[in-house]
């Protein structure tokens, strides 16, 4: 039985609000200021920018958007706690901003969220893991009147980190399809910054209710409604649009930051180059900073250095505190960052007209997203009309068969589910290449047989070792494949019959030593090849390479192998390069050799070219060897600089040594990839440099910024991240000629003609028509088609940083004597000192007044 006792819950909160009321002078919780926000009008685009002044907003005391409040509705057990860190679970931290469109410019803030009166533009909010917002609100029980909580989402932020500029282009009250900002028309904005606290999650079912029952708190102070106007630009030559990025180059240190890295085609032509100094361009807004410009009417052209710095810049190592520092070269003013690199952040660079994007990261593998590190993979063709490549992705389903391509188990209850949950890393592009560590090898008896880049050895557990730490050490690379064989990688050609093809050897034999046939992981049992097919027979000739006998060079070589005919060498057609560091990376390829061309003439297993094909299926062979996959030409890039695989073949040479050998050197393997032909394509002969087109493999992860040079150069340099920047033709330019004569012939009167209504006019008693297009500095007169003067209009503007020029003139359809005047054609005369004349013709006709006069 109940004990018949009234619910005080309601008492209790109220006494608990009207105390803390009292305690804070009635004032209630401010929330953060909203920013102060600068408008630049383009053509059918509106660009806003947002920033806080420090001093004058609760939003910058110290630091940029360091806002905190205590909730004073917490209870008073915890606000008077002894433990500091209990009391600072108790403030309110800005969280985000929210941009919206409005009908008007009579909307307030309470209305905001109602459609009918405003309309969200942008969400942006802090990188913290904090998504959805929930309010919890208090109603009734229609039947037992007993206060009730549900919750009601607040915000729903998209966790990407604070932006300070923002391009619309969209109306969001426009009716139909075509959403594109009118010029001319007004459009009303506003920008509310919020914050979020959540102390302690709301239990509803509690008595009394305990827990933070509102998470969200909007700002209540500096909201403005801003009314901006999209025009042309028409006073001068813009050379610069929102959004554009720039050429950066990386001068010292490494990290991804979390872009798609891509290196210019010159510095792809260095990187090759002996000597090569390490300094890598990457295309506009795909390098390791995000430079972007986002005013055209502010951006300076000039060279500017960029340098992330921290307390110890003679050390090896970036620290948390790191912050980065911006000057024009070669003696402007130093810039620093308002926070660490460590939040995700856009700070503006007002006077220069850009702004910069850094944060840092962490490594590939420790799943601090969904991508868990992987950014994404392309290839990229010289002849587009030549996409010759294909692979074998891990899932790849053939028929009714899912299992034969299961070779990364990184899905729903797999058994490396929990190295790569969501497959950021397992599925980056179309597939083909995947991070060694994550490729299966140890099928046991009750499995499914599948196909494996991998070493199918029990060695390969102890090669791969600690997989998370190998993770994290992936490069992001380029693999070229080119027929320039100027730029052919000599590398060791491994066996890659696997355990699952080698178990039936029937009809099909790997190639031996007279001892044992080669297994998989074995450099190739066939004299080593050069580049080039002297005899024309259309295979590569044996180069003559023998095992140096004396030292250095003999080291790690058996004496009964010294000085004999070396085995398993070719050259691999391209390259491997690791795009933040600019190292050349060790490739090497395989090829399963018992599709040899003995068995069939199309088989290209065994004659240490990098040549697959686009042949799926020998039905005629037994068992595994009807999946010819090409003939199994994986090709494989290393964590180590370009040795043309000297350590490695070694390693993998059997009659070198141990099986257990192989370990230390399959470890470095970074990146497998299961490639073949696609239909309808054929490589060239070894002679024509066996690539159809230049092909371009691109692998990218994320990597945090951190310390690396590769020459130290006595000390001089730190290796500390330091990049360069190049702005030019990007200022915006006076006009001259013909684009003159084009800037008045732009000047309209709109709408013309004018039929009692314009789309200018806020209600049914004003009559509105604009003079668009104007120059800053004119005389606007209108005349009657009779010459009889009627109004005139005096224009003397200047352009201020973000405070530009008035882009039209409305005219209320009156004379100087504030008449309203009759329908007919009239004349407008616009005259420009240094620009020239222009005259216009009108025809207006008014709307009819209502007996009443209304």
């Amino acid at each position: 039985m109940e004990y018949p006792c009234p619910d005080l819950e309601g008492l209790f909160r109220a006494d608990a609000v009207a105390q803390s009321l009292f305690e804070e002078c009635f004032g209630g919780m401010s929330g953060p200021d909203a920013p102060n926000t600068d408008w630049i009008e383009l053509n059918e685009e509106l660009i806003a920018v947002l920033s806080n002044e420090k001093g004058n907003s609760n939003n910058f005391v110290t630091e940029n958007e360091d806002y905190s409040e205590l909730d004073w509705l917490a209870s008073a057990s915890l606000q008077n706690s002894s433990d500091p860190a209990v009391r600072e679970t108790l403030r309110y931290k800005f969280e985000g901003y929210l941009i919206y469109q409005l009908k008007d410019e009579h909307v307030q803030p309470s209305d905001f969220t109602n459609p009918e009166k405003g309309r969200l533009v942008y969400q942006v909010d802090v990188k913290n893991g904090i998504g959805k917002i929930y309010n919890w609100e208090k109603t009734r029980d229609p039947i037992t009147q007993k206060l009730v909580y549900r919750p009601v989402l607040a915000v729903e932020g998209a966790d990407q980190g604070i932006r300070h500029t923002f391009s619309i282009k969209e109306d969001k009250f426009a009716a139909g399809n075509d959403k594109s900002l009118i010029n001319h028309k007004k459009y009303y904005y506003a920008v509310v910054a919020y914050a979020y606290n959540n102390f302690k999650p709301l239990d509803p079912f509690t008595h009394p209710v305990t827990g933070q029952d509102k998470s969200f708190l909007s700002g209540r102070r500096n909201i403005q409604i801003k009314t901006v106007v999209p025009r042309p630009v028409l006073d001068r030559r813009l050379h610069a649009a929102y959004g554009d990025g720039v050429v950066v180059t990386r001068l010292e240190g490494q990290g991804a930051g979390g872009h798609f890295l891509d290196l210019t085609e010159e510095t792809r032509n260095r990187i090759l180059e002996p000597g090569f100094d390490s300094i890598l361009s990457y295309q506009a807004g795909r390098g390791p900073i995000n430079v972007t410009i986002f005013n055209p009417y502010e951006v300076k052209d000039g060279t500017y250095e960029l340098a992330l710095v921290d307390d110890d810049l003679t050390d090896n190592e970036l620290d948390e505190n790191a912050r980065w520092e911006l000057r024009k070269l070669p003696d402007g003013k130093v810039i620093r960052s308002e926070k660490t690199i460590q939040t995700l952040n856009e700070p503006i660079v007002r006077e220069y007209g850009f702004s910069v994007s850094i944060a840092q990261t962490g490594e590939p593998g420790q799943k601090l997203d969904k991508r868990n590190g992987g950014i994404g993979a392309e290839v990229e063709y010289a002849d587009p009309n030549q996409a010759w490549l294909s692979g074998f992705r891990d899932g790849l389903q053939v028929g009714f068969n899912t299992d034969l391509f299961n070779y990364v188990k990184t899905g729903a209850l797999e058994e490396d589910e929990t190295l790569d949950p969501n497959q950021g890393l397992s599925t980056l592009g179309d597939g083909w290449f995947v991070p060694y560590v994550l490729a299966d090898w140890d099928r046991d008896a009750t499995e499914p047989i599948y196909i494996t880049p991998a070493w199918t050895d029990a060695l390969n557990n102890a090669a791969v070792g600690n997989r998370a730490a190998k993770l994290a050490e992936l490069p992001n690379i380029d693999v070229v494949l080119t027929p320039d064989k100027s730029k052919w990688s000599r590398c060791v050609v491994i066996e890659t019959a696997s355990r699952n093809y080698t178990a039936d050897t029937t009809v099909v034999n790997t190639q031996n030593n007279g001892n044992r046939g080669r297994r998989m992981f074995d450099a190739r049992y066939s004299l080593s090849v050069g580049k080039n097919d002297a005899n024309n027979d259309g295979l590569p000739d044996p180069d003559g390479e023998l095992n140096p006998s004396t030292a250095p060079a003999n080291q790690g070589i058996p004496a009964a192998q010294q000085g004999q005919p070396v085995y398993g060498m070719g050259w691999f057609p391209g390259y491997a390069v690791d795009v933040e560091t600019g190292r050349r990376l060790n490739i090497f390829f395989g090829e399963n050799s018992g599709y040899s061309k003995n068995l069939d003439p199309n088989f290209t297993g065994r004659d240490m070219m990098w040549n697959p094909t686009s042949q799926f299926l020998a039905a005629d062979l037994p068992g595994m060897w009807q999946r010819v996959l090409g003939g199994h030409h994986w090709i494989y890039v290393m964590n180590t600089n370009y040795d043309s695989c000297n350590a490695l073949r070694k390693r993998l040479t059997p009659e070198f040594g141990a099986n257990a050998l192989k370990v230390q050197q399959v470890g470095r393997i970074a990146w497998a990839g299961m490639v073949a032909v696609a239909d309808q394509f054929q490589m060239k002969s070894y002679n024509e440099g066996l690539i159809p087109t230049e092909t371009r493999i691109k692998l990218r992860v994320d990597n945090s910024y951190q310390t690396w040079f590769e020459d130290q150069n006595a000390g001089k340099r730190t290796g500390h991240p330091r990049y360069q920047f190049s702005i030019s033709g990007r200022e915006p330019g006076t006009l001259a000629g013909a684009e003159v004569d084009r800037a008045l012939d732009s000047i309209k009167l709109v709408p013309n003609p004018y039929y009692g209504f314009s789309e200018y006019e806020t209600s049914s008693f004003t009559s509105t028509v604009k003079i668009t297009n104007l120059p800053a500095k004119c005389t606007v007169t209108i005349y009657a088609l009779n010459g009889k003067f009627i109004r005139q209009f005096q224009r003397d503007e200047s352009y201020q940083p973000y405070r530009q020029i008035a882009p039209d003139l409305e005219w209320d359809m009156k004379n100087n004597k504030g008449f309203a005047v009759s329908s007919g054609v009239y004349l407008v005369h616009v005259s420009a000192p240094g620009l020239g004349e222009r005259t216009i013709k009108w025809f207006g006709s008014g709307r009819e007044t209502e007996s009443s006069g209304r």
